[in-house]
């Protein structure tokens, strides 16, 4: 290691800090050489405690302080989403370094908002983008290639109509795009964190993944498979691993919740809580749904994984997304559409899609006519 750093900067438990202190175990360079069995035997922890002490040492993700200037340069980044009013609620788009976290009831337009930031993470440099990569983990299934391409081909389409495409951008096609999205379906909790273990691995040399997605952590609870408070550890371990991949690697994570209103007692509940008994609702809340008519200490944990959030809702037949949670103030909204292009400002002249899976493969007649100040606001 190139210089030493102290045991207690590395998130270890305040426990395992003492004793390590206690028995003069200070810097990360007096265990670095030691085995779990030699650095327990030393200090009197167990072989598992030291285990994860010398994986903490040695893990790459661990981040050495910053100065005040680079934080602020980095505050700076964004992933645009393609939709103005949603870019300026969120401070300019997806903050690269942190979570975000978009909570909606089915329909709303919650995957087409990972499939539109797909290919905005991919935007070149010269016109501000990120130029990455994708990660995107499917735990519903509900992913379309086919969608995608579609989205795809607006945005390119969008982008050329203000010529905001120069010839460093010949090669950033739909073909391109697809070619960069890495699609993992993952149906259980062990299988997500699998494919988080397997992202810098990915990464490679010249860390080009960008952004990883999440659609969705409400993965359902298989009966008397996973206690639920293993289950809960498991979705905040996944969490704080994003987060440290979030802020080694300079990219941006987008996870995806559900929720259903309610409307005969104007309350918000979980997707899968409806109709629930006492034991399903316990599931749930411990699930990773969010609920906010029936609250508990594991929820409000959860709901400190994330640096952002987002919620999606029908507000007069409208689509509405309302800043709930942010470092840069809350209580900010944007009323916005999913077109055939995906998701854009609510303008009167274009036609929405009905769904979240609806697959349309015309241009709308505003694209086909609107202006060019329309457009390049709608790409922020």
């Amino acid at each position: 290691m190139s210089s030493a750093q102290l045991l207690s900067s590395f998130g270890l438990c305040s426990r395992v800090v003492r004793k390590l202190l206690e028995t003069d175990f200070m810097y990360d360079a007096d265990v670095e050489d030691l085995t779990p069995t030699e650095l327990s035997a030393a200090s009197g922890l167990d072989v598992d405690d030291c285990a994860e002490v010398i994986r903490s040492v040695s893990d790459p993700l661990n981040v050495k302080p910053r100065t005040v200037l680079q934080l602020l340069d980095d505050e700076d980044k964004y992933i645009v989403t393609f939709c103005k009013g949603l870019d300026d609620i969120l401070g300019g788009g997806l903050p690269v370094g942190a979570i975000t976290e978009v909570i909606g009831p089915p329909g709303i337009g919650k995957t087409q908002l990972c499939l539109q930031v797909c290919i905005a993470a991919q935007l070149p440099t010269s016109i501000s983008g990120v130029d990455g990569e994708v990660v995107y983990i499917d735990t519903e299934g509900s992913f379309s290639a086919r969608r995608l391409k579609e989205v795809a081909v607006h945005a390119i389409q969008h982008l050329k109509t203000v010529n905001l495409l120069d010839s460093d951008a010949v090669n950033f096609t739909a073909e391109s795009v697809l070619s960069r999205v890495h699609y993992f379906r993952c149906h259980s909790l062990f299988e997500v964190m699998a494919t988080i273990k397997y992202v810098p691995v990915l990464q490679g040399e010249n860390q080009r993944i960008k952004l990883i997605i999440v659609d969705s952590i409400a993965i359902p609870v298989v009966q008397d498979y996973l206690d639920h408070r293993m289950h809960r550890q498991l979705q905040c371990h996944a969490a704080q691993e994003l987060t440290g991949l979030a802020v080694a690697y300079d990219l941006a994570v987008l996870f995806v919740n559900h929720l259903t209103e309610d409307k005969g007692h104007g309350t918000t509940e979980s997707y899968e809580s409806r109709n629930y008994t006492s034991k399903q609702l316990l599931s749930n809340e411990l699930e990773g749904n969010v609920t906010e008519n029936s609250t508990g200490k594991s929820t409000e944990a959860w709901s400190h994984c994330f640096d952002i959030k987002i919620k999606f809702n029908w507000e007069s037949g409208i689509r509405v997304a309302r800043l709930i949670k942010s470092p840069h103030g809350s209580n900010l909204a944007a009323k916005f559409q999913v077109t055939a292009g995906g998701i854009r400002d609510l303008i009167e002249d274009e036609v929405p899609l009905t769904d979240d899976k609806t697959q349309s493969t015309s241009f709308t007649n505003a694209e086909r006519q609107g202006s060019k100040k329309r457009k390049l606001e709608n790409l922020t």
